[in-house]
């Protein structure tokens, strides 16, 4: 069964309508392990920052990765939709930026790159060899399971300017850790808006 995530409400649901359980938690370690990697086709990406917002209790390497199809209107990194924009991001300039930030960090998050499923995949190993936590932030409405089994943290949802980012109550986009199931949304929404979050 291809298990999707979807950004209609703080919930998981299975593309297969017929399965008995409302989400199948798959263990996200371990896919690639300790194998031995093919060689990445190289991705680019640029500003590397160390955020501590993005993801909730956590210290978090940020990248954003160029390339993306999606072009929402609005966007605030437009000048990535340039696939050469930025540096090439490829297994020895991640592990560059891992012994750079050697135990400072906890978590690496993506900002895109799930266009390229096979290299993204392949660096999210690279990482979870080095024990730490991955994200990534999607423009997509869900991502399979191939993709979302190697993530401990997945934002769904594109740009919509009139819905806003997580720090709205009326936002499409979804943030979810996805050892737990839980929408992290609350942890984003202006303690005075005056919009009611129900999810």
């Amino acid at each position: 069964m291809s298990t999707f995530y979807h950004t209609t409400s703080c919930r998981y649901f299975p593309v297969d309508q017929n399965s008995k359980t409302a989400f199948k938690f798959i263990s996200p370690r371990g896919r690639l392990g300790s194998e031995q990697h093919a060689p990445l086709q190289d991705m680019n990406f640029s500003y590397p920052q160390i955020v501590m917002q993005e993801i909730p209790g956590e210290i978090t390497l940020a990248l954003s990765i160029s390339g993306c199809p999606l072009k929402c209107p609005g966007c605030h990194s437009a000048f990535t939709w340039d696939g050469n924009f930025g540096q090439k991001l490829n297994k020895s300039s991640l592990i560059q930026l891992l012994d750079k930030y050697e135990g400072l960090l906890s978590c690496v998050l993506f900002y895109g790159g799930e266009w390229e499923a096979d290299t993204l995949l392949d660096l999210l190993a690279i990482v979870r060899e080095r024990g730490m936590l991955t994200a990534l932030f999607s423009g997509l409405e869900s991502l399979p399971e191939s993709i979302t089994s190697q993530l401990d943290f997945v934002k769904l949802g594109p740009w919509k300017r009139e819905l806003g980012g997580l720090d709205s109550a009326i936002t499409n986009q979804r943030l979810y850790d996805l050892r737990s199931g839980e929408c992290l949304n609350h942890h984003f929404v202006k303690k005075d808006s005056s919009v009611e979050l129900t999810f």
